[in-house]
């Protein structure tokens, strides 16, 4: 799975942690679990969860890769390098 982070700042703490195509986000403590392993080519914009604030903008899977852009606080779930870069694998 790669991933691409959006930074916002609105003091929310995202954590991510990722086994296969399966994302489980954790939202000001709260967790969910989200599984693209199904997940045809294409992409998807609408995610079910019990989360407070969906942290998923899209997932796009081309050619079989899976791409998910996430949510992170300005200085959170990024390491230093993927901040520059604005992009991570988990």
């Amino acid at each position: 799975m790669q991933v691409n982070y959006t930074p916002v700042d609105d003091f929310i703490v995202y954590d991510y942690t990722a086994d296969g195509d399966v994302l489980t986000a954790t939202v000001n403590g709260e967790t969910d679990t989200f599984d693209f392993s199904d997940m045809p080519d294409g992409v998807a914009t609408e995610f079910d969860t019990t989360l407070p604030r969906c942290p998923i903008q899209r997932a796009e899977r081309v050619d079989g890769v899976l791409t998910v852009h996430l949510i992170a606080w300005y200085w959170g779930a990024a390491n230093y390098e993927n901040r520059l870069e604005g992009e991570a694998t988990l």
